[in-house]
């Protein structure tokens, strides 16, 4: 479910229900549902501002992230943008993660051809045995909470590339190209 409400001719808010009954790449079953509330506001024809957050619930992670950035087109032909993400998702089998993101994009368009671009650098923490701020979620046998040895810091770079060239109105190729590096204190 999806609604957008044009507030002025510059600002519009929506709400995003989405739920899903099968994730075949999730180690879950059962319905995982995401809402997503957010805004955007238009500055002017070349410059634009949004900000939103998710929350996602159901049998798999739960998760509260909140996003931020500004959209521009400097030229009809190109449009890029800057956005930052912050938020927790929280595992029952790997326990609680604390990511904070930040993306750069890029696009081009003119007449046949379209080209997209996102670069992104992303830092997550974890602690398997307990939470983000290093409180126990569980409690081992022995009665003590060993956060430190099990904590987990990991940066990560992706990036995201699509091309397409219409030959004719019936004919279209289309290539991408990702990539993910990342490096961790494991």
């Amino acid at each position: 479910l999806f609604g957008n409400m044009q507030m002025d001719e510059r600002s519009s808010v929506y709400l995003n229900y989405r739920m899903e009954t099968e994730t075949p790449d999730v180690n879950y079953s059962g319905r995982q549902s995401t809402l997503t509330a957010g805004s955007r506001y238009r500055l002017n024809d070349k410059a634009g501002l949004f900000a939103e957050s998710r929350w996602g619930n159901g049998a798999g992670p739960q998760s509260l992230t909140h996003a931020f950035g500004v959209d521009l087109a400097p030229t009809e032909r190109w449009t890029t943008g800057v956005k930052f993400e912050t938020g927790t998702l929280s595992n029952p089998l790997s326990g609680d993660l604390k990511r904070d993101a930040i993306g750069l994009t890029a696009a081009y368009a003119y007449e046949r051809l379209k080209f997209s671009s996102a670069l992104e650098f992303r830092t997550d923490r974890t602690k398997s045995l307990g939470t983000v701020d290093g409180s126990c979620a569980t409690v081992p046998a022995d009665g003590g909470c060993v956060t430190d040895a099990n904590s987990e810091h990991r940066k990560v770079w992706l990036t995201r590339n699509a091309l397409s060239y219409q030959l004719d109105r019936d004919w279209r190729l289309l290539g991408k190209f990702n990539l993910s590096r990342s490096s961790s204190t494991r």
